[in-house]
């Protein structure tokens, strides 16, 4: 069990022994959103001009500040396979771009659907379709939508400038792991 999760659950047991009282059940999590870790062998990105994987894992994992960007190849279309780290709950994506002519304009989101190509996405209905305006900016998600996420595919159609490339210097998924039990970690009692 987690250290602190044991500590909590000793607190907790404290103050019921002191106060003669059941405490009230937890109604959600006390974690504050933050940017989520993503699993680095399962993520890529199709139709970029550069080092694909070494870029993308900058643009997905560095903190605010520059990065060489990610740039589209042989049109403005990018297609970003992200594997989270362990199953998260987001609630925003924080995009940036070199500049807003650049700058991805719709982007369309695909939850738990890995694998998915070019052709997949201009079939399948987005999980979320979003718009950026200027070079960078945090986009709200539809909460219940993206509760349990373990993948995300995302599909940059184009950019505001009508550029040849679009660029992406930063994506950061922004929001809280889902603490699961492990149930090899449990012991059997007795």
């Amino acid at each position: 069990m987690d250290p602190q999760l044991e500590a909590l659950a000793e607190e907790l047991q404290k103050r019921q022994k002191t106060a003669g009282a059941p405490a009230a059940p937890s109604t959600g999590s006390a974690t504050k959103p933050d940017v989520l870790a993503v699993q680095e062998s399962g993520c890529g990105v199709l139709n970029a001009s550069n080092k694909a994987k070494d870029f993308l894992k900058a643009v997905l994992t560095v903190p605010e500040g520059e990065v060489e960007a990610v740039r589209s190849d042989c049109d403005a279309q990018l297609l970003l396979n992200i594997t989270l780290a362990q199953p998260s709950k987001i609630s925003s994506i924080r995009v940036a771009a070199p500049e807003a002519a650049s700058a991805p304009s719709t982007i369309k989101l695909y939850v738990n659907k890995s694998g998915l190509s070019f052709d997949d996405v201009e079939d399948l209905a987005p999980t979320q379709e979003l718009t950026l305006q200027g070079a960078a900016g945090e986009l709200k998600l539809n909460f219940v939508k993206f509760q349990n996420v373990s993948s995300l595919t995302v599909f940059i159609e184009g950019n505001q400038g009508d550029e040849e490339a679009t660029m992406l210097s930063r994506f950061h998924l922004v929001g809280v792991p889902i603490h699961t039990t492990n149930m090899n970690d449990l012991k059997k009692g007795g």
